[in-house]
């Protein structure tokens, strides 16, 4: 019998179940109680610690059979703690514990975890084309590396997303900080900006080396992503539940084209007016924010894209509220109307022709 191996053994069952049991004394009875999940914490804990293949079914009944019958030809051998090629992040911080207890330092670079977790926390405003994960493993080098592909670099963007894993909620993924980064033209360099945080790192041998990280970052998320542009997010605002009537939505989408003749454009002139407000130089969009609803597009929406990339903040321009993405509203009928200084209660026909309302009221005094 090695004693190392009982020791190890015996540790594992208790960090997972948190019930000390003696392996050698150790029956399939006292397996059955354990749960589905933590029979597979376990057997995947010994494989890593002893270099054993992991069982090809994932029951409940195989697991007891497979760790009924490895444990006794373990407790002879000598473990070797293996770095494993993929680790559940749930894991990964109990495996290395494990190894630190009996003194082998083990350094996991490669995990997994949800990755639409992390997804559904990341900003409505990119377009997600690949998922890259790295592991900052324990912060004692002060630095992480990971290799990917630089084919197509120029034109991609990547989004590089540090959190820690809580502990008691495993699954639970906990965001601390997020960087949008920005590929310089030579390829070579990489400049990583949040708000007033910024600091520039060396790309050499497709190989990013990050030093002197705060010590809070336990994981790291890469995402190679593509910006969306103003167009294709405010059609993501018109495909939203919206208070826009079909006849503005149409308008919006209205192409002017060369050949129409006089009589059309007599025919369709509000449509254009609303156009040409919409199409300026600065393109600017019938968007408001649920909370506040005032109308950012007197502003500009790549004005306000761009204080979001600096600041990571979406602000409304108008009253300086911050709002999210979720909470933002196209209203082209309600501009429409705001630019007319109209008030009270309108009906549109499907042929745009509105009637109701006044403008005895100044628009300011509504609340547009």
């Amino acid at each position: 019998q090695n004693q190392q191996a009982i020791a190890v053994l015996n540790e594992i069952i208790l960090v997972i179940t948190g019930s000390k049991i003696d392996v050698m004394q150790l029956t399939q009875q006292h397996l059955k109680q354990i749960s589905a999940m933590e029979l597979k914490k376990i057997a995947l804990l010994i494989c890593y610690a002893f270099k054993e293949d992991q069982p090809v079914q994932q029951t409940k009944q195989c697991h007891v059979e497979f760790l009924h019958a490895l444990i006794p030809i373990l407790t002879t051998k000598k473990p070797i703690f293996t770095i494993p090629q993929r680790c559940p992040a749930d894991l990964k911080q109990i495996y290395e514990d494990l190894c630190a207890k009996f003194q082998v330092q083990v350094q996991i670079q490669s995990f997994n975890f949800d990755y639409l977790q992390i997804i559904n926390k990341l900003p409505a405003l990119f377009q997600y084309k690949k998922l890259k994960v790295v592991a900052l493993y324990k912060i004692e080098p002060d630095k992480f590396q990971f290799q990917f592909q630089l084919k197509q670099i120029n034109n991609t963007h990547f989004l590089l997303q540090f959190f820690n894993l809580n502990k008691n909620q495993p699954q639970e993924i906990n965001l601390q900080r997020n960087f949008t980064t920005q590929m310089f033209v030579n390829g070579v360099q990489l400049k990583v900006n949040k708000a007033h945080t910024s600091f520039q790192t060396q790309l050499t041998h497709n190989y990013f080396d990050f030093q002197t990280l705060p010590p809070q970052f336990k994981f790291a998320a890469l995402f190679e992503a593509f910006k969306l542009s103003p167009a294709q997010i405010f059609q993501q605002l018109l495909e939203k539940p919206h208070k826009t009537s079909n006849f503005f939505i149409r308008a919006l989408k209205l192409q002017i084209e060369p050949q129409q003749n006089e009589d059309e454009l007599d025919v369709e002139s509000e449509s254009f007016s609303l156009i040409s407000k919409l199409t300026l130089k600065k393109i600017q969009y019938p968007v408001r924010s649920e909370k506040c609803s005032h109308f950012n597009s007197c502003c500009c929406l790549e004005e306000m894209l761009a204080l979001y990339e600096e600041s990571g903040q979406l602000k409304c321009l108008v009253c300086n509220q911050i709002v999210q993405f979720e909470d933002l509203r196209v209203d082209a009928t309600g501009y429409y109307f705001a630019e007319q200084q109209k008030t009270g209660i309108f009906a549109i026909s499907k042929n745009g022709d509105v009637t109701g309302g006044s403008n005895d009221v100044d628009a300011e005094e509504s609340g547009w």
